[in-house]
């Protein structure tokens, strides 16, 4: 799956999702989510993080994707689109408010509300 998605947006072409529909099925993993979501900005067609989060969204719900978690990939998205927190620590954040533990993160800024969370200034 990640093939196909790469294989469109290195042409610099988001992948048309009906096409997608019928021409894959299988896992995606949340790193190459993340990699869409940087590389569809980079693209004609989606001027924000709002454009993106659509589009992702809506590839997130083809019924030939999967995913371990797909909804916390779909918050995850929906949080990133809605914030200027990068997509790795929105994800940090989803997963450890969904599963009730801290996190490790050089970025306070980002994730300071989040109980007994460490950050590499503390030491």
């Amino acid at each position: 799956m990640r093939d196909v998605v790469a294989r469109y947006t290195v042409a610099g072409v988001a992948p048309d999702l009906a096409d997608l529909q019928a021409a894959v099925g299988g896992p995606i993993e949340p790193t190459a989510v993340h990699e869409l979501s940087y590389v569809c900005l980079r693209m004609p067609g989606f001027p924000d993080r709002q454009a993106v989060h659509e589009y992702i969204q809506a590839f997130l719900r083809l019924d030939a994707v999967l995913a371990d978690d797909k909804q916390s990939l779909v918050e995850t998205v929906a949080l990133w689109a809605s914030s200027n927190v990068g997509f790795v620590d929105t994800r940090l954040r989803i997963l450890a408010g969904r599963r009730q533990l801290p996190v490790c993160s050089a970025n306070r800024s980002d994730l300071a509300d989040l109980e007994n969370s460490v950050f590499a200034a503390d030491g």
